[in-house]
């Protein structure tokens, strides 16, 4: 049976994100550590000064600790679960449709992407050692946890950029209403406007100039 290319791709990255030994490391914290990663990872976001965490100012300590708890335990057991892909996906997919619960999509800037992506590499670093010792294991784990992170961030900015182009999309839109609306203005009320150039050749005239000087208009 032919695959298309597309599935294919799919298929490749959902192998690479098929974890071996970060799984286990993810169990171990979930059972383990949790309120020590949720405490570390809010000192580590403030430290660096994820942009996104002025939208919580108005939240205390206890209830960003609170909030947090809650994501980062839905996050260990995707690892766990070996749902990464997945859940790379469906979080672009909450976040394109501006689905993201507290905040709006254009609140987000590409430096939340980086620091949370520095943050969670610090984090998971900072408790290897309680979880093993054993340096082969250890290297495993981060590679597992660098391929999940690039994954990710790969994802997060191609959403980003998406978001972005939309924005644009939308105010070329806007601003082409506004300029057909100014060029119908000035043609009922027999008016019009320019830009002379003394310089060059770059001047520019509306139509309702050309109509006024009963000039032919520049076929554009």
């Amino acid at each position: 049976m032919e695959i298309s290319g597309d599935i294919k791709d799919i298929q490749i990255k959902e192998d690479k994100l098929n974890f071996k030994f970060l799984p286990g490391y993810a169990e171990f914290l979930l059972k383990h550590h949790l309120d020590d990663y949720v405490k570390v990872q809010l000192q580590y976001f403030k430290e660096e000064q994820v942009p996104i965490l002025r939208f919580f100012e108005h939240l205390s300590d206890e209830a960003l600790i609170a909030q947090s708890k809650i994501s980062s335990t839905e996050f260990l057991k995707v690892l766990i679960e070996n749902r990464a892909y997945d859940h790379i996906q469906k979080s672009l997919t909450s976040y394109i449709k501006n689905q993201i619960p507290m905040i709006e999509r254009e609140q987000l800037v590409a430096e939340d992407i980086t620091i949370i992506s520095f943050v969670r590499r610090k984090l998971f670093r900072k408790f290897i050692k309680l979880y093993t010792s054993d340096e082969t294991l250890d290297d495993n784990i981060r590679e597992e946890l660098d391929r999940f992170i690039i994954e990710s961030e790969a994802a997060s900015f191609n959403a980003y950029i998406q978001v972005q182009q939309e924005k644009i999309k939308q105010i070329n839109i806007q601003l082409e209403q506004r300029q057909n609306d100014l060029l119908e203005a000035q043609e009922l009320s027999l008016m019009g406007s320019f830009l002379w150039d003394f310089s060059g050749n770059n001047s520019v005239y509306t139509p309702g100039v050309m109509q006024i000087f009963e000039l032919p208009r520049s076929e554009e």
